[in-house]
Parts: structure tokens; sequence; C-alpha cells
């Protein structure tokens, strides 16, 4: 016993090794929900198109609807994209995708791509089936960019688009 009348401890140093990883590992998950709080925030992503067609814009933010709700319209054109930019590098693994409910579900082939430097993408996702809603879900990747793009002579026309 000490002069405090409490007992002495005495801690071994597996005790010692299991309270320092218990520490560590509460960091690492403090900054892993502070990614993932980051991650929230895809609605002020900004994004750019190849085109837009008369009436649309060609950039924004993913907040940002337009003419019938659209948050996109590029003209028709050979391989039509869109590139968002979430500002920083974060670990994305899912893409929502909803095309206008009253058109526009026949699009052809859609790539996701994503990317660290806007300029080199690894594809995520392909869809070459029509579909109003369609969610890519993939492992866990850090990127910056994320592009989606038709392989046809087609148009882009998104209604909503989420990164997460």
């Amino acid at each position: 016993m000490s002069g405090t009348g409490q007992p002495e401890r005495s801690e071994t140093p597996e005790a010692r090794h299991w309270v320092r990883t218990a520490l560590l590992l509460a960091i690492v998950l403090v900054l892993a929900g502070m990614e993932h709080a980051g991650n929230a925030a895809w609605e002020t992503y900004a994004w750019r198109a190849s085109s837009a067609a008369s009436g649309y814009p060609k950039s924004g933010t993913l907040a940002d609807h337009g003419l019938g709700g659209l948050l996109l319209r590029t003209e028709h054109e050979q391989n039509p994209w869109i590139v968002v930019d979430m500002q920083s590098e974060r670990y994305v693994q899912r893409v929502v995708v909803q095309n206008p409910t009253a058109c526009c579900s026949d699009q052809g082939l859609l790539l996701v791509e994503v990317g660290t430097d806007g300029e080199s993408f690894s594809p995520v996702g392909r869809r070459t089936a029509a579909f109003d809603t369609w969610t890519v879900d993939f492992p866990p990747s850090r990127a910056r960019y994320v592009r989606l793009r038709a392989k046809a002579n087609t148009s882009l026309r998104f209604r909503e688009l989420q990164i997460q």
C-alpha cells in the first residue's frame, strides 16, 4: 500500500501495450469519422460537363437543379461526360445516379470512373441496361474526381447524382 491508503499499481508491459493500442484505435476511429463527415456534404461538390444543352449550365454543384429539376443535360454528342470535383481526396464507395422519370433511361453504355488527378481514371462501374436509379457500389477507393461518361452518340440527362 502507498502512503495514501491506495494499493500500488504495477502495470505490466502487456497492460501498457493494450492501453496504447486502445488509444491508437480511438484516434483512428475519430479520424475516420471526420473523413466520413466530410463525405456528407456531397451536395457542395462541383461538376463540369462536356457540353450543355440550351438553357442548361455546363457546370455547377450537385445541389444545383435547373430546368425541369434536372441537374444537367448535355447536348447530343459522341461520348458525353460529367466530372465531379470533390475538392480534396477522400474515400468513395458509392455513386447513385437518377435519370429523369419521363425519359432518358436508355442512355446506353454508361461508365463510372474515379481518379486523383482529374486526368487518369479507373473504372468502378458499368451499366448497359436502361435504368431510372442506378446505385454503383464498389470497394472504397481514394479519389478526388468522379467521372461518368457515355460510350455512344447520346446526351446525358441526370436528375440526381450522389457520391458517398
